[in-house]
């Protein structure tokens, strides 16, 4: 009840407050004090509160008591141009300051988010038509640092990654709004360097730097295609080759120093940064391809020789993105396009053998890769039958039993080798994918086949079936 009568309360002030501004009784250096005593007032009360073991109430009302001076600030300085920028820019630091007292005072990982973004909103609320770019760009990159110190220090994830979010979105926002801001790639590229000079330093892995390692990359790769075009940075676009040359090199000397988890992070790091440059620099689509499954499954490889299950995920979501991209891809009669066919197969039957050979106690894994590895091998002799089709000229209905044929005979593989391996998933999925031919044969070739075609399709399915029918019986007597 207290809280719904002092919303009413608070409603009523406001129009108070409005038919005043209105009418002309508060004056502009009545609203800037007015405005400062009520920040006094918050921060007076919040921190009683916060002392009295009300926490939350606490915090909150010395973050909005901060917000209410940096508005104040604002005000004077662009609404009544009662100060000048510099001079509104370094109090707003000030303000900014106060409440990173406040949060290391009362230890709130929660208020330094907020330091971290009235701080990065700073600069923009200072109305200043001859904006230094390099003031910009050093004073955003030392609150960041400092942020990522502290939250480092502290064992703050949630403030580590809230200061790494903003800091790029100040730098994109700032480089949107100012058309030409090629020259923040210094400090992009310096940010990373200090990533990952900590991340080779530490003797306790701090989890949010190991993460964002990773967006790191996908974030100076997005800047150096954002300057390439821009004067006096072509070298930028080298960075494409010299950063996975540069990782691959850190984790040759990882690797010789036995350091495993440092390994595997700039192996991982390595080949996605290989992937952003063969993307970047490669023009056939199929090359590209290949190269970017290869780097994949390596991710997955040595996930599993060292045991590394998040390298893993990343590692197969990567793979099933570029295989969906393959399959999705209309197919090429180029050489190179079957060359990338072929190497995703392969891959696959590896990742297959790599999942049973590392990990025989989960089953679904390496049956899922099975499952995988399959549908694709139906899915290229598939458009191998339809190229070959279309380049011989068949009519319609001779490739759909052209088609019929290869399935058949695929079928009749799974089965025997169902029977031959003792594997009752592949058995049973050959003998249903028989019926799902002969249902297609029924309901698609029929129609438009000829008496031949007709006839030749049941002797061939009438034959498939007595085998099986066959083989079954013959493991049901072995088994009696």
């Amino acid at each position: 009840m207290p809280r719904v009568f002092a919303f009413i309360l608070l409603i009523g002030v406001v129009w108070l407050y409005r038919m005043g501004v209105d009418e002309g009784y508060i004056t502009e250096p009545l609203r800037v004090l007015a405005g400062f005593s009520a920040s006094g007032l918050l921060i007076f009360y919040g921190s009683m509160q916060v002392k009295k073991d009300r926490e939350k109430l606490g915090l909150v009302l010395l973050g909005s008591a901060v917000g209410l001076l940096i508005l104040t600030t604002f005000s004077m300085n662009v609404l009544y141009g009662m100060i000048p920028p510099p001079a509104a820019f370094i109090m707003n630091t000030g303000w900014v300051l106060l409440v990173f007292y406040f949060a290391h005072r009362w230890q709130s990982e929660l208020l330094l988010i907020f330091v971290g973004l009235a701080g990065y909103l700073v600069p923009f609320l200072t109305a200043s038509e001859q904006g230094s770019l390099l003031i910009f760009a050093a004073y955003e990159f030392t609150l960041y640092i400092a942020l990522l110190a502290y939250a480092y220090y502290k064992k703050y994830s949630k403030l580590f990654y809230s200061a790494f979010a903003l800091f790029h979105l100040t730098y994109l926002a700032y480089s949107v709004l100012a058309g030409e801001a090629a020259a923040l790639i210094y400090p992009v590229l310096l940010q990373f360097g200090i990533f990952l000079a900590v991340f080779l330093l530490e003797k306790q892995r701090f989890l949010p730097l190991s993460a964002l390692l990773y967006a790191n990359i996908l974030i100076m790769t997005g800047w150096i295609h954002g300057v390439r075009g821009s004067v006096n940075y072509g070298w930028a676009e080298n960075l494409l080759w010299f950063l996975p040359v540069l990782l691959a090199g850190l984790a040759v000397y990882e690797f010789s120093k036995k350091a495993a988890g440092s390994f595997v992070t700039m192996f991982s790091l390595a080949m996605l940064a290989g992937a952003f440059a063969v993307l970047h620099y490669s023009g056939d689509q199929g090359l590209t391809l290949s190269v970017l499954l290869i780097q994949a499954a390596s991710v997955i490889f040595v996930g599993y020789r060292f045991k590394s299950d998040l390298r893993i995920i990343a590692g197969f979501i990567l793979y099933f993105i570029f295989a969906l991209i393959l399959v999705n891809d209309t197919f090429a009669t180029s050489g190179i396009q079957q060359v990338a066919w072929l190497v995703y197969l392969l891959l696959t039957l590896m990742l297959y053998l790599l999942a049973r050979t590392y990990e025989p106690e989960k089953k679904q894994v390496y049956k899922a890769n099975a499952i995988v590895f399959v549908s694709s091998f139906l899915i290229y002799v598939t458009y191998q039958t339809v190229e070959i089709g279309t380049a011989l000229a068949w009519q319609s209905h001779i490739q759909q039993a052209a088609i019929s044929f290869v399935w058949m005979v695929f079928a009749i593989a799974m089965t025997c080798l169902g029977f031959f391996w003792k594997n009752k998933a592949f058995r049973t999925a050959g003998v249903i994918f028989i019926f799902v031919v002969l249902a297609k044969v029924i309901v698609v070739d029929l129609p438009e086949a000829s008496l031949f075609i007709r006839s030749l399709l049941f002797i061939i399915l009438g034959v498939v079936g007595i085998l099986v029918s066959r083989l079954t019986y013959t493991k049901k007597e072995n088994a009696a």
